[in-house]
Order: C-alpha cells, then structure tokens, then sequence
C-alpha cells in the first residue's frame, strides 16, 4: 500500500510547536481585521503596533503552553482534560497580555505615544482564535487518525472472515468506548454488529455508526436475525437482577457472553472499560447491587499522610483494605499477618503499584511484619516502632465449623489477640481503631460468632476507657474469600461434582469484597466514639440458587452434568443469619447504606474483664466446655449447637454427680493430675513425634508428609463402582491370648495406583463433602461383613471396630442411619464398635456428650481413639470425665506404647484414670514380647499390633 505522504499517527510534539508558532504569528493580524471589520485598508496605520503584539502575543503564548505541558502529551488520545488545558493555558496567556497591554497604555504618553491607538479589544479576539485554532487542529488531526485506523479496521475485517460478530448491550459511555477500540484495532478479532439499549431515546438511532436496534427484550430476535456470534455487557454499573435477565437470555439463544468488570472493580482497581478486560460473567456479576457512594474527601481526610497497620492484611478483607487505603496517599501501611506468603503476595502487589506512581505523588513506605496478634511481647514492640495513627483490625478465625471444633483457637485469637490490639492502640494513643466483625455476632449460635461478640465489647469498653474513635463495622459474608462457599462450589464443579450443600434452605447475605470494603472506610468516618456500624447487606441470596447460578455459569446442567448433594448443618450452622441484637437501638447516618448502634456501649456486662481471665484460663488449659459456658454466660442470645439449656444443665449435673460421688474416684483423679503434671513438666512427649521412633505400625493410621491428591469425580466414580475394602486387624485378650475382636482398616483398590491406604484419600474425602456419604457404606459394609460372619461362626460373637471422623459423628442423622443398618442386616449393636478420636470430643464437648449418651442407649461399643498424644487430660473437669465415662474401651496411641521404657509412669496413670472409670484399656502398635510382657505387668486388657497379626483382607 502506498504510504501518505502525511503520517498523521507520526505527528510529533515538535512538529506542534512550529505548527502553533505559525498559526499565532498569524491569529494576531486576522483578530485585529476581525476587530477593524474587516477593513483592510486600515490595516498600515497599525504596522508597527501589529508587529509589537505579534511578537509578544505568540511568546506569551508559547511559554504557557510548554509550562502548562502542551507538547509533552500524545495527541493521538486527546481528550476533555487535554482541552481544557489548552484553554487554561491561553486564558493565563491572555491575562498576561492584558496586564502588559495595560502597563503599556499608561505609559504610553510619554514613551510608546502610538501604543493607545491599539484597540484594547485585540486580545480577547486573538485567545478566542488561538483556541479554536490549536484545539481544532489537534482533535482533527485524532479524528483524521481515527477515520484512517476505521477504515483500515473495515478493509482488515473484509478481508477476514474469521471476525467474530458481537452484540454490544449497552449504548452508553463504556459500550462506545468498547466500540471505538474495536473499530481502530483488527487484533481484537471482534467485529460490533450492534447495540442494545434500554433507553428509548437512543433506539434506531446510529452511535459511532452502529444502530441500536431495541432494549434487552429483544435480544433473542436480534441474535437470530443478525447471526451474532457472541454477546458483551458493557454496563459496569448495572444490577445483578437486569446482568441475570440478560444471561438467562443468551442462554436459550446458545449463545456466550462476556462482561465488563463492575464499577466497583474499576474504581477499586487499574482495570478500565478497555477490551482486554472483557471475562465471563461470574456469579459476583449477577449478585451485583447498584453501586455504592463513598465520601472519597472525608476518607481521604481520615488516611491521607497517617500511618496505618492492617493486621490479617494477607487476608481477603485486610488485602482490599490496603489496597484502597492505598489511592489515599497515607505516608507508611504496616502490613501484619500470621501467613508469610499471603503478606508476601499483597506486599508485592502494592510494591508494584508504588513504582507506577507518579513522580509528583509522594511515595509511601510499606512495612511487613509475620506476628501472630496472640503475642503481647510482639505487638508492643511493633507499636513502639511503628506508632501507627489507625489500626484496621481484619485477623479473625472465621470459619464456623472449624471453630465449633477448635473454641480455644477461636478464643485465643479472636477475643485475646484483638484485647492485645486495642489496648495497645490506647496505651500508643491510637487515634482510630476499626474492628471488622460479622453478622454472625448477632444472636450467635456457634463458637465464632461468639467469641466476635466478645471482641466486639472488648474494642467499645476500650473505646469508653480511653474515650477514643475505636469503632466496629459488623457485616455478612463476602463472596470470593478464602474458605467461603463460592470457591469452594467452583472447586467441586471443577472436579466434576457433585456440590455440597449444607440445606436446601438455607441463606445468606453476600457482598462484594470491594463493596465490603468500601462501606468499613466509610463507616471509620462516620462510627466515631466507640460505637458499632452495621453495613446494609441488601437482599439475602439462597444458597441452592447460588450453586445452580455456579453450575450454569461453568456451562452445566444440574441434575444431568452436576449433582446438588445435601449434607445436613454442620455444628454451629443457622438456616439464616440475623443483623439485629434485642435491645440495641440502630438510626441511620448520613450514609444510606449504614446503621449504628448508638447504645452498643452501654450494653456491656459488668463482669467481662472477669470473664475474659477465665476464657484465657479456659483456653490455656483447652476446656471447651468451661469456654462455651463462659459465652453463654456473656453473650446475649447465645445458643451452642446443640441447646444448652436449662434442663440438659441439671440432668448432666445429676450424672456428674453420681459419677463423682465414690471419694476413692475424686482422690484418684487430683492424684492423676500431679503425677501428670510432673511429666508434663519434664517433657512434653517430644519423643512421641521424633523421626527416629517410627515403627512399622506408621502406617496404619498415620499421614505422610506428601501425598497424592484425588478430585472429587475420582472419590465419586470409586465409591459408585466399590472400589473401596476393609482390611481387619485382631484386637487379642493379653491374658487369655484369644481374638475378641477386629478393627477396620479401608483401604482403596485404585485401578491404576493400586492398592491407597486411607491416610492418602480422606482429606480430600473431606474437602469433596465426600466423607459423609463414604461413612454410611462404611457403616452399612462392616454390618453386612458381621452378618456374614455371625451366620459362619454361630454361637461365637463377632466385634468389628470402625473409625468414625468428626463429620460423620456430628451429623443430625448418625442415629437414625446406624439404627436402620443395624436393624437392616439383624445384627446385636453390640457386635458394632465405633472408635472416636479424643480430639473429637475434647475440642466441641457439649454436644459430643449427648451424641455420646444416645450412642450408648442404642447399644453399640464406644472406643475412644488416639489417647495419650496430647497431655491436656490433666486438666479434666467434671464434665469431661463425664465424657469418658460413657465410652467402653481406650485406645491408647502406639506412639506411647513405641516408647514404653520411658512411658512407664505414664502408662501407669492412663490405667488408673481408665480404671476408676470403668473403661478397658486396649494398646495399639504392639510389636515386641517384651512390649506385650509390659503391658501385661501393667494389667492392660487388650492388645494389637504386628506381634499378633498384621491387618489381612
């Protein structure tokens, strides 16, 4: 093709010098025929004056262009601010001229006589030219480009026919900057068909040359008549309800769709409206809500120049908070976080976005610390050096069933490490402290939520101390944080399925995390003086609708690509959650979206510091019953999983004390606890982990450092096509020297990695949701195996053990489910022994006991699994021993017996706390003669392990 002789796309800021300079040389002589009205003949009378006002007209000129940086810019993107630049710097040219005009005209009488008969209307006409001139020679030059780059668009598209013809829904200031890209540049492969759009005004009318041919209602008619390949949204600020209609539409025409970010995600991050960044539409576009308004002046007065610490800023909150802090120019961010590689990625990110600052912008300093906000010593020293104005408190434990098991984790960090926080934010004058709570505080039935509530009165009686803006911000779930339920939908339809929901009714509130975060900024200016703010959440979103939402999305069916499996409420779990405290009073704030509790201060129980030493005391000694009495005590509404009310409270007093009341039994346990301790205090079992003690029996029961990972679609296919099996292993009488009974090992029959002991597929078992479904033909095949072997072995009684994991011993319908399996195949529950962890029954007490009690009216043995790895049983209480009281046997960990020599006392004290509860002990992992000859000394009733035989099919 022939090159023009003119590249307009090659215009250099120079050659716009040299074309002004000529154009002002030139716009002086026409204002001043224009001001003569076109006279020409006057023209010589004002020769030498015209010279004058040339020559200082165009250096004024000039020299603001250059300050005013008029050639330092590429043309080729000119926009508004460009042209109003331009008229600035002529407006300050033309203000110059004026005053030396004027110095001029003063003087004139008697150094410059001529100088009055310039008319002193000469430089308003000229700035008026000089504007049309240099703004009109510019953008004609970009139009001139964008018409040259149009038309080669369109012979590029001629040629090719591999464009794809895009419908674009959305006529206005994105959906034509979409366009224009597409226009100017072949690279995108996307050719613009038309518009859609809503607005009545625009129908049938041309935009950048494109119709638009009818609102959204006739999308399916315009994708069938024009032979659209694929649909764009390009209304980054529409409703998630008017994004779903659109969807929905597309997909009964079979077509795809890709959407622009929201507006939320572009002001929140360096995403435009710009055709890379089209994606697929997420299910965070049809939650979508209209966008939120924030007093960017007021927040930027709160940030800008202070020093802030953002503790759990790794996180899915802490690293938006940073990041939005961040466009507020503070002088120092501290990133704090327990995770290095989370603080390392959102250090990174921002370390980044700094060297893309401008060079006018003053550059802030970032700090990182690894702390966990448990350590006092820690904290203090990074507020001694650091002396930050604001803390932005975003480290919580937050996962509900996780917690439910683990009450002093939750207690210790989310209660005890935010009480470290704030009083050291009052102790180093803190100006501003903002907690991020949940609306899983209101009206808690679960360890998480109460523990926040917890937190929640320590930051407002801190607040009241201190007489500071400490102020916390309590809002519902956001979508695409870690551990929430989108990414883990997204990984099971990934795997091929099935999606694992809890119940079919249950809701949730959801918000973006930009939303989320946008709104806790906001509420940091408005919650002054200790006060609580709640963030309006919208409209509560059905879990079932969102997985189907998810499975569509990812392109499937329900039912025909993807199951929807329910698993029943976990531990802790609502249907739905509440925003509202009985008795707190909320008023709205200026803000629409944001409510205080102005009397959340003066709600606080009188005895919480008490409290607080008796949860720290709790969870030192991991005493979850004493933690979960303690915040019923505390927190109003307060309702464990199972209802701790006050007619269990009596009948499990009663229990106690008829345990208790034999003295021998009471003197036995204080004597258990000193002898205990004295070991705990000369070791901690250290050598139960060492590497060196390992015996064949590891792997049984224990998990290796690296493993293979199985999706859920592998767990699913061999759990359909019985591809799992049980090995068994003899439990022997150690006095007797007979089998009385078996444990149950599964093992899978992998059809390409052979035979895969447990410890190798049951963590991602748990992860798929899997492990609910496994356990019930677990417990159905061990029935069927007893069955069999009680009709070949008639008059012989036959015991088989089986692990149950925590799920599958908190499930609602473990009751029922065994009950009807037994019923099933006919056999004594007795024949049926059901091994728990200690781990399982410690960490969430208060309804193991009564999963515990109802077990053993249904007539099945109880084992408990695992003891001896941890020495917190020196710390039982009452209750506890109530707990073990209910179990058969005592399985102690073959960690303990491999170092039976240094042991001994140890091993002295289990048999006395299981005899004084009645309860056999059976040692796990016996290898040697010499071991079982010990065990025998020791009166140990059972025994299992290599010695005797090794688990068989």
């Amino acid at each position: 093709m022939k090159k023009s002789i003119l590249d307009v796309s090659k215009l250099r800021n120079r050659y716009y010098f040299i074309v002004d300079t000529w154009m002002f040389l030139i716009i002086t002589t026409l204002a001043l025929i224009v001001r003569l009205d076109g006279n020409l003949g006057s023209i010589p009378d004002y020769q030498w004056l015209l010279c004058f006002t040339t020559l200082l007209f165009t250096v004024t000129k000039l020299a603001t262009f250059i300050g005013f940086g008029i050639y330092s810019r590429f043309w080729q993107y000119a926009g508004a601010k460009d042209f109003i630049d331009i008229a600035s710097a002529i407006l300050l040219a033309t203000v110059i001229e004026g005053l030396i005009l004027d110095f001029l005209y003063k003087v004139s009488g008697s150094h410059f006589p001529v100088i009055s008969n310039l008319p002193r209307s000469l430089f308003l006409i000229d700035a008026l030219l000089s504007l049309v001139a240099v703004s009109g020679f510019r953008y004609g030059m970009r139009e001139l480009l964008h018409h040259r780059k149009v038309k080669n668009a369109r012979c590029k598209v001629a040629i090719s026919q591999s464009n794809t013809r895009v419908l674009i829904v959305g006529a206005g200031n994105a959906g034509t900057s979409l366009v224009r890209q597409m226009q100017v540049s072949s690279q995108y492969k996307l050719q613009p068909i038309a518009f859609i759009d809503d607005n009545p005004n625009k129908l049938h009318q041309k935009i950048l040359g494109i119709n638009v041919v009818g609102d959204r209602f006739k999308i399916g008619h315009v994708i069938q008549s024009l032979r659209i390949d694929k649909v764009i949204i390009a209304m980054p600020s529409a409703a998630g309800e008017n994004i779903r209609a659109i969807v929905d539409i597309c997909k009964q025409s079979n077509v795809p769709v890709i959407t622009l970010p929201s507006l939320t995600e572009i002001l929140s991050s360096d995403r435009g409206v710009e055709v890379n960044n089209l994606r697929n539409v997420e299910i965070e576009d049809l939650l979508r809500r209209q966008p939120i308004e924030t007093d960017l002046q007021k927040v930027s007065e709160l940030v800008r120049g202070k020093k802030i610490l953002v503790t759990g800023a790794g996180g899915s909150i802490g690293s938006e908070i940073c990041r939005q802090i961040f466009n507020f120019q503070p002088s120092e961010i501290m990133l704090l976080g327990k995770g290095e590689n989370s603080i390392f990625l959102i250090h990174q990110e921002l370390e980044q976005s700094i060297q893309l600052m401008g060079i006018d912008i003053p550059v802030l300093k970032l700090h990182t610390y690894i702390c966990d906000i448990r350590s006092y010593s820690r904290l203090k020293y990074i507020f001694e050096n650091f002396r930050p104005d604001i803390v932005f408190h975003a480290a919580a434990h937050k996962h509900v069933p996780l917690m439910e098991l683990n009450p002093p984790e939750a207690v210790t960090t989310n209660i005890l490490g935010t009480k470290n926080l704030v009083e050291l934010a009052g102790a180093y004058d803190v100006e501003n402290f903002v907690m991020i709570s949940t609306d899983k505080a209101v009206n808690p039935t679960n360890i998480m939520g109460a523990t926040k509530r917890v937190a929640e009165m320590v930051v407002l009686q801190t607040a009241k101390k201190f007489n500071k803006s400490f102020t916390v911000v309590r809002f519902g779930n956001v979508l695409g944080s870690r551990g929430s339920v989108v990414p883990t939908f997204k990984r099971q339809i990934a795997s091929g399925g099935p999606v694992t929901i809890t119940h079919p009714d249950i809701i949730r509130y959801f918000m973006t995390i930009p939303e989320a975060v946008q709104l806790v900024l906001q509420a940091a200016v408005l919650g002054r003086g200790g006060k609580v703010c709640m963030l309006d959440m919208g409209e509560p979103v059905k879990i079932l609708d969102l997985a189907k939402d998810l499975i569509h999305l990812s392109g499937y069916e329900v039912g025909k690509d993807i199951d929807i499996v329910y698993t029943g409420l976990r531990p802790g779990e609502k249907l739905f959650e509440e925003l509202f405290v009985p008795g707190e009073k909320y008023e709205r704030t200026e803000h629409e979206k944001i409510r205080v509790v102005w009397n959340a201060s003066d709600r606080l129980p009188q005895h919480l510091d008490t409290t607080l030493v008796k949860l720290a005391e709790a969870a030192e000694y991991n005493d979850s019953w004493t933690i979960c009495t303690l915040l019923k005590n505390i927190v109003l509404g307060y309702v464990p999983s199972l209802a701790f009310n006050s007619e269990l409270d009596e009948t499990v007093s009663d229990i106690i004390a008829n345990k208790l009341r034999d003295r021998e039994l009471t003197a036995i346990n204080q004597n258990l606890k000193i002898d205990i301790n004295k070991l705990a205090q000369v070791s901690r079992l250290e050598h139960l982990y060492s590497q060196d003690n390992r015996s064949s029996n590891a792997n049984i029961d224990s998990y290796p450092s690296s493993r293979l990972r199985f999706s859920a679609r592998d767990l699913q296919i061999a759990l359909e096509e019985k591809q799992f099996m049980f090995y068994y292993q003899p439990i022997i009488d150690l006095k007797t020297k007979k089998t009385n009974g078996f444990e149950s090992f599964l093992r899978w029959q992998h059809p390409k990695q052979g035979l895969i002991s447990s410890c190798d597929f049951i963590e991602d078992l748990e992860e798929s949701g899997l492990i609910i479904d496994l356990g019930w033909w677990t417990i159905d095949e061990i029935c069927h195996h007893i069955n069999i072997w009680e009709h070949q072995f008639l008059n012989k009684s036959i015991e088989i053990s089986l692990n149950l994991s925590a799920q599958q011993f908190f499930h609602p319908n473990l009751l029922t489910k065994i009950s009807e399996i037994v019923n099933k195949y006919a056999i004594s529950p007795a024949s049926l022994a059901l091994e728990i962890p200690e781990s399982t029954i410690r960490n969430n007490p208060q309804v193991a006991i009564t999963v515990l009690s109802n077990l053993k009216a249904l007539g099945v043995k109880l084992q408990l699994d695992k003891f001896g790895v941890n020495l917190d049983f020196v710390n039982y209480s009452e209750g506890m021993l109530l707990l073990y009281s209910q179990f058969d046997r005592l399985k102690i960990h073959q960690t303990v017996i491999q170092g039976l020599t240094t042991n001994h006392h140890l091993l002295i004290c289990i048999h006395k706390f299981a005899q004084s509860l009645n309860i056999d002990v059976v040692a796990v992992g016996v290898e040697t003669s010499a071991q079982r000859d010990h065990l025998e000394s020791l009166n140990c009733k059972y025994g299992q392990g290599y010695l005797f035989a090794r688990p068989t099919y």
